[in-house]
């Protein structure tokens, strides 16, 4: 059995995160589907989620050294040129590499007519930074963050929406819940060993670089430990609720704080609702 391109299967996910027509999946619900593991399953994650943070910049270059746009068939063909741009600014991977990897990548797609494209798009790109990419394109853009959303922050946040913006782009950090009922973030933080740190707010919270694949972490099969980021670990924190009350979870997917309500409230009645059934699956396995 022929061993998974990393770049193909990042192309297919953001095909179904990304569709031409609009409406896509959630990215993390799609990776579900894609279980590579190691350095490929690394790979391909990072330029989904690469793809998906720096999407304005990406395409404002993209659209300029078109002729002419491609058609609604050809988005895996867009797709796969974002991707290889991403991949040529925002990562350490050799750029001839990169280059002689996407024309490859289009065959593949069925889109033989799309490999001399990728090779010229991607040569061009390689010659420059995304700095200079996207330097006669406004503020918004170059932020990758949407018109009505930059225009809210600048508003509300005058001094501060350029800052928050930059922010934005950052990856997260690897970030950990520890489930109460199994272990005290204390022994979680031993087992984990270098790299690990406890959060600062959330009282269970932990930090761990460089981020590991999650079942070679001690205890995440077994439920002791949910990847769950800091701010997101404070809503459940901060409510009260009778020992033998009833809590309420609305749009409860993927299930991190319904897990988390149940550790922190283990006798109430607890409810979670999610209007679609595929996701409700997902808060059942959590």
């Amino acid at each position: 059995m022929a061993t998974p391109d990393p770049r193909l299967s990042a192309v297919r996910a953001l095909n179904r995160v990304l569709p031409g027509k609009g409406d896509g999946e959630s990215l993390r619900e799609v990776l579900r589907d894609f279980p590579l593991q190691g350095s490929d399953g690394g790979q391909m994650r990072d330029i989904c989620f690469g793809v998906c943070r720096h999407l304005r910049p990406l395409n404002h270059w993209l659209n300029q050294q078109l002729s002419k746009p491609l058609k609604a068939s050809a988005q895996p063909v867009r797709l796969a040129l974002l991707a290889g741009l991403y991949e040529l600014w925002f990562s350490d991977r050799p750029a001839h590499a990169i280059v002689n990897a996407y024309p490859q990548l289009c065959r593949k797609l069925k889109a033989p007519w799309a490999a001399g494209l990728s090779n010229a798009v991607l040569r061009k790109a390689s010659q420059i930074t995304i700095e200079q990419a996207v330097a006669d394109a406004p503020a918004n853009i170059q932020l990758s963050l949407p018109d009505w959303l930059f225009k809210r922050w600048q508003k509300d946040w005058p001094d501060d929406a350029d800052a928050m913006a930059r922010a934005n782009l950052q990856t997260p950090p690897f970030t950990l819940r520890v489930n109460r009922q199994q272990q005290q973030r204390a022994d979680a933080l031993t087992a984990l060993g270098e790299g690990a740190r406890a959060g600062s707010v959330a009282p269970y919270s932990i930090y761990l670089q460089p981020a590991r694949p999650v079942f070679q972490l001690p205890g995440f099969e077994q439920g002791a430990l949910s990847v769950q980021d800091e701010a997101a670990q404070l809503p459940a924190e901060l409510l009260q609720a009778p020992a033998n009350g009833r809590i309420l979870d609305a749009c409860a997917a993927p299930g991190g704080k319904t897990g988390q309500l149940r550790e922190k409230f283990p006798a109430t009645d607890l409810t979670a609702l999610e209007l679609e059934g595929k996701r409700l699956a997902r808060i059942r396995e959590n």
